[in-house]
């Protein structure tokens, strides 16, 4: 029988629409944020990809309930700018990862790799 989810799995719920991101509130917290998780959809993604952001998300949530203006609807506010944020930077780096090779191929000076 497998053990309770570590690492990224441990705040990410795998849905029929996509990941769910999910980090409980501490106890020394919840009068602040509540008692409810924290969540954000994160839609459809490739686990690896929904991994990593998990990891991300994760660290952002823990820094952002320690600041002292902190409250629930902003933290959410802000985990989902983070969230769309990197969504524009995988869509970028897709549009840019062809253009970067074309060209470190043709660059005299640039190391293979």
């Amino acid at each position: 029988m497998p053990g309770p989810p570590t690492g990224a799995w441990m705040y990410l719920w795998r849905r029929p629409s996509g990941f769910t991101f999910q980090q409980r509130v501490p106890v020394n917290l919840r009068e602040k944020f509540g008692e409810s998780p924290i969540r954000l959809n994160l839609g459809p993604l490739p686990v690896e990809e929904a991994k990593r952001r998990a990891r991300i998300l994760a660290g952002a949530t823990t820094a952002l309930m320690e600041e002292p203006d902190m409250t629930r609807e902003i933290l959410t506010s802000s985990l989902a700018k983070l969230s769309a944020e990197l969504n524009d930077i995988k869509r970028e780096a897709a549009v840019l990862s062809p253009k970067l090779a074309r060209l470190r191929a043709r660059c005299p000076f640039c190391a293979p790799g």
